[in-house]
């Protein structure tokens, strides 16, 4: 199975899809797997089923599963190499429908946070106007987590640790961020990402709390149509689909790389 992420220059097997109905095409080997997973962020969405709608034309034997997730494109990039380093791994993945399943566990415990140095201009969230005002005199430092119901928060108190994650970058942070991070060094890693996001402004800098999956992938029964393991709520490559909650007790260690900077 090939893994894709939507508006990602891409991180090693993960391959990285620009702009264009095409680019999913042109991103995938001439002879694509017979699984395709891509992940975008939710604000990517339409133009990432298309692009799907074009590998199936060219492609018709290839089943394309769109993932939409409460993520920037850092942060599923780094989701993507997580879990395909698992492959062929004990508590990992050999078959599509399990490798869905480590990648919506490692989303749901993983954060994608944007750091702003100041917040003009941000379309989402809408900064308060105290914020905005103060924006305009002085570079404060504000943090908002994607998916999350609140407002940005103003650092150094806007950063919250997390003992379960790694905590990732894709460029130089800026002193007045490194500062408000304290202790929690974030590891430069090379994906590159579009700018052009209602979750960001032109200073913006994209951070990414990556954890694992938390438990092995349950088995599942098989797709009479592309023989992926699915979930109890369908195919994500022949329908709609999402990874079930893990049975009262079933638990396993966060599985990470340690180093997914090369």
């Amino acid at each position: 199975m090939d893994i894709a992420v939507a508006g990602s220059s891409g991180l090693g097997t993960v391959l990285g899809v620009g702009v264009g109905p095409t680019a999913l095409l042109t991103a995938l080997p001439a002879s694509p797997a017979a699984h395709v997973m891509l992940l975008t962020p939710r604000h990517l969405e339409r133009r990432a089923r298309e692009q799907a709608h074009v590998v199936v034309a060219t492609h018709p034997t290839v089943r394309v599963g769109v993932l939409v997730l409460d993520h920037h494109a850092l942060t599923l990039t780094l989701i993507g190499a997580a879990v395909q380093a698992l492959r062929d791994t004990q508590d990992g993945w050999s078959e599509p429908g399990a490798a869905v399943q480590l990648v919506g566990q490692a989303a749901a415990r993983s954060r994608s946070i944007v750091w702003h140095p100041r917040v003009l201009r941000l379309r989402r969230p809408v900064p308060s106007l105290a914020q905005s005002a103060a924006s305009l005199v002085r570079s404060g430092g504000y943090f908002v987590e994607l998916g999350s119901d609140s407002g940005p928060s103003r650092g150094p108190g806007g950063f919250a640790p997390d003992g379960d994650e790694q905590l990732y970058a894709a460029e130089d942070v800026p002193a007045l961020l490194r500062k408000q991070l304290g202790d929690n060094e974030p590891r430069l890693v090379s994906v590159g990402a579009e700018t052009d996001a209602p979750y960001r402004t032109r200073r913006s800098v994209e951070l990414c709390g990556l954890a694992g999956p938390s438990w092995p992938p349950l088995s599942q029964d098989d797709c009479e149509i592309c023989g992926a393991a699915r979930p109890l709520t369908g195919c994500l490559f022949c329908g709609t689909g999402s990874s079930p909650r893990p049975p009262a007790g079933l638990s396993a260690p966060a599985a990470v790389p340690a180093d997914l900077t090369a």
